[in-house]
């Protein structure tokens, strides 16, 4: 099966590339604000003009340190508007952009740099400086380092606003005029931009995008989700990723909305109370914290709130049928949902700033309970799917048209098709020019035009696409059996007693799990039920604690195959995390260093099998 059959053609008043599209934005919305960001403990605004000013400026300073195009250059950071300014810059010189993740490891940014053959590399601050200093020095291209903080004992490091202020007197309008034109023969099909994977199987590939990549996936993700001039989105995910890339910054210039940077995830619940975005990008483990710290507080709260805010949730699941299935309210649930919206609905939302008309989820598979959840709190998650060599959108669900545990439906650019495998293809004018320096890996995922996703996959009645399973990350079992560990730790997850799970039984003759445990949960029934303990590992030792979890383990896995569940489990007293290299920037697992991270806990589960059984 594939949808759709035809694939509709980018409108040919489009411009041939992203920099003509941040022009053309900038000449009908110049007073316009474009960015939002954090400084000195208020919001403060940039308008597209003041946008495109700073990026002329920054392109004249490159230009000055002989930047051509096809030239790479890195760009680590922190979502601010530096990263907008130097990206836009960069691409406006026929040059190619090579994000690096800000969290990235000093040993992963050479390779990056070193790989790519990067001679610039823009950095954001004091720390990240300190951080990276001695390894590059590995960098054997590298010859400027530029950093958007100003910075103290920093060697030959220099300053871009320095460099601005002291380019400025001798920039000609005869070298700005030459600039704009420049820009005009910036062709579609040239590079943009090189991301390399976060590598969750191993080295990271550079996935090389083209200008009409992104634009394709630009002009038809705007067709597929209504956003308008009016929305505000905060962004928060990182620009590193293709997802915020092309979804917080070139989509919302292509529409003219605005963009508020949050400060970090930290400070996001803070940020959305000050930003009062319409739109933003998540990833699921942003609902799961949500989910959690809503009903912690309703718990705080006593019984009684607990009665009220549940009935609301009952009366919420009811609508939400009735609005997935397309049938009009009857009059008494349109009236009591009204009243539920005033006394907890409403109270929720101003949470998340009060004027938030969706969100969109991506990175991650997005539990279907916990889409259900929310939508009966009157809050809209739509959930899409895509990958990095797809510029990255293939599918999303609309906001009258969608249906939880799908990834919607294709945009109109682009087709799928599901193999006789399972494994999803695509093909469009979004999917990548190739792997750079990799025809070796390139060749290993094209097949007459298809792009090989590596993701299993099925199309409902409806032209709805569902994800089974990733193909690389199925499970065998030494008896034959093919397990998905996402569907298990989605199972596992879904109670609120459980932060994290993982899973693993390749070539064994069961599956085993490591659950880290929701804490604050955990803690408040000790202090409930006068259980006392001196640090994490002790707790998880009491046999009041582990049976809570064999009984919350069991119920879990309640529609499971027996050979699909796991038989022995380990407590984990601290969360897998991007710190310790056990999550993506996009908080995706990666399973190999899990799995090395708890050798010794997995091996013993294998040979101490009854210690660890689920009673």
């Amino acid at each position: 099966m594939t949808f759709p059959t035809e694939v509709k053609i980018i409108d040919s008043q489009m411009p041939k590339n992203l920099v003509e599209m941040f022009l053309e934005r900038v000449e009908s919305s110049s007073s316009k604000v474009a960015i939002r960001f954090k400084k000195e403990s208020s919001y403060q605004d940039v308008t597209y003009q003041e946008f495109a000013n700073i990026v002329q400026a920054t392109a004249l300073v490159l230009r000055g340190k002989g930047v051509k195009k096809g030239d790479r250059v890195c760009l680590l950071s922190e979502n601010r508007p530096e990263w907008f300014y130097s990206d836009m810059a960069i691409l406006s010189l026929g040059a190619v952009t090579v994000p690096i993740y800000p969290t990235s490891s000093p040993q992963e940014c050479s390779y990056i740099i070193n790989d790519c053959g990067a001679e610039i590399l823009f950095i954001s601050s004091q720390e990240q400086w300190e951080r990276l200093a001695d390894e590059l020095k590995k960098c054997m291209h590298l010859k400027h380092v530029i950093s958007f903080d100003p910075i103290s004992k920093n060697g030959n490091l220099e300053i871009l606003e320095n460099l601005i202020r002291s380019a400025k007197p001798i920039v000609t309008s005869q070298e700005i005029k030459l600039w704009r034109d420049e820009i005009t023969q910036i062709e579609s099909e040239q590079l943009a931009t090189i991301i390399y994977t976060s590598g969750t199987t191993g080295i990271p590939k550079g996935v090389m995008l083209t200008h009409g990549n992104l634009l394709s996936n630009c002009w038809a993700s705007a067709r597929g989700i209504q956003i308008t001039k009016s929305d505000i989105m905060l962004s928060i995910l990182p620009l590193s990723h293709v997802f915020e890339r092309m979804a917080g910054y070139y989509l919302q210039i292509y529409v003219g909305t605005t963009t508020a940077f949050a400060e970090n995830m930290k400070t996001a619940a803070v940020n959305l109370l000050e930003a009062r975005p319409t739109i933003m990008n998540v990833v699921p483990r942003f609902f799961e914290k949500i989910q959690t710290n809503i009903l912690e507080e309703i718990h705080k709260r006593g019984h009684f709130a607990e009665m009220v805010f549940n009935y609301s949730l009952k009366i919420g699941m009811k609508v939400s049928k009735f609005i997935q299935s397309g049938h009009k309210l009857l009059f008494s649930l349109t009236l009591m949902s009204q009243i539920m919206n005033l006394l907890v609905y409403s109270k929720i939302k101003l949470k998340l700033g009060g004027r938030i008309r969706f969100f969109v989820s991506g990175g991650a598979p997005l539990p279907k309970e916990l889409a259900e959840f929310f939508l009966a709190l009157d809050i809209l998650i739509l959930e899409g799917y895509g990958l990095t060599e797809t510029s990255p959108v293939i599918s999303v669900n609309r906001i009258d048209q969608f249906k939880f545990g799908s990834v919607g439906i294709p945009l109109e650019n682009v087709r799928v098709k599901i193999a006789e495998d399972g494994e999803i293809m695509v093909m469009g004018p979004s999917v990548m020019k190739g792997y750079y320096k990799n025809e070796d890996a390139t060749r290993a995922v094209m097949m007459d035009g298809w792009f090989l996703t590596g993701d299993i996959g099925h199309f409902d009645a409806d032209g709805f696409l569902y994800i089974t399973d990733r193909k690389k990350d199925l499970i065998k079992t030494s008896g034959g059996k093919y397990i998905s560990p996402q569907k298990i730790e989605q199972l596992l997850t879904a109670d609120d007693w459980i932060s994290q799970a993982f899973v693993y039984g390749d070539q064994k003759k069961f599956v085993v799990g490591l659950i880290v445990p929701n804490f604050q949960r955990v803690e408040e029934y000790t202090r409930e039920n006068n259980i006392s303990f001196k640090h994490r590992s002790e707790l998880l030792e009491n046999p009041e604690i582990k049976k809570i979890f064999d009984q919350r383990v069991q119920q879990s896995q309640k529609g499971l195959s027996e050979f699909e569940k796991i038989k022995y489990f380990t407590l984990l007293p601290e969360e897998m995390a991007l710190e310790t290299g056990e999550l993506t920037p996009t908080l995706k697992m990666k399973r190999r260093v899990v799995v090395e991270r708890n050798k010794n806990a997995i091996e013993k589960m294998y040979h101490n099998a009854e210690e660890y059984k689920i009673r």
